[in-house]
Formats: C-alpha cells, structure tokens, sequence
C-alpha cells in the first residue's frame, strides 16, 4: 500500500473514481496520524463537495478516502466520523483491510506509511 503524494499524478489517477463504501468511527486527526497529510486539502468545496482527500494505491488499483459534502468545521473539529472510499476498479476487500491498518496504527501510535 502506498500513498500517492505527487498531487498531479494523484489528480489524474482519481479521475473516474466513484463511492465503493464507507468507513466508520476514525477522525479527521485519526486518518491524519495514520495516513500522513490528506493528498488534497481544500478550504471551499473547490472539488466536488470535499475538503480532505487521500489518495491510495493497493494492489495495483487507486482507491481515495475523502469528506464528502461536510462542513470543514465539522470535519476538523473531530465530530465526522465516516469517511467515503472511492475507486474506479478497486475490491471491496479494501474496505476491511484499511479499516484493520487504521485500526492497528491508531492502537499502536504508528503511522501506516513511513
């Protein structure tokens, strides 16, 4: 798993993606500490009603986690707690295997990606 940090190639790679599910319980700080700086980061809905947005590759296939239509303050603040994963082709086992390494990083104060 790796995190795309080149934000033209992150921007051209999530182009198609679409809702694939969604996962619970973790805060803005908590993707934050276990993912690293979101890949975009906007102040208005510059892009599609979102304002965090990691982008991922697993397994060949390019997966994002983002807010979705929500308020930045309620986003920052803590209080959202259920984030959107999209992909264009991307596996559902996806979903239980990020929540699994969120939920390993956040018991063991670690990072996921180095």
């Amino acid at each position: 798993m790796n995190k795309v940090t080149d934000r033209t190639l992150a921007a051209s790679l999530r182009q198609g993606t679409s809702l694939l599910g969604k996962i619970s319980r973790f805060t803005f700080a908590n993707l934050r500490n276990a993912l690293g700086e979101p890949t975009f980061e906007y102040e208005r809905f510059e892009m599609d009603g979102t304002h965090k947005e990691w982008v991922i590759e697993w397994e060949g296939e390019i997966y994002v986690i983002y807010d979705w239509n929500s308020d930045l303050h309620f986003t920052e603040s803590g209080m959202l707690l259920e984030w959107n994963v999209g992909t264009t082709n991307g596996l559902k086992t996806f979903l239980p295997e990020i929540e699994k390494m969120l939920n390993n990083s956040l018991l063991n104060q670690t990072p996921i990606f180095e």
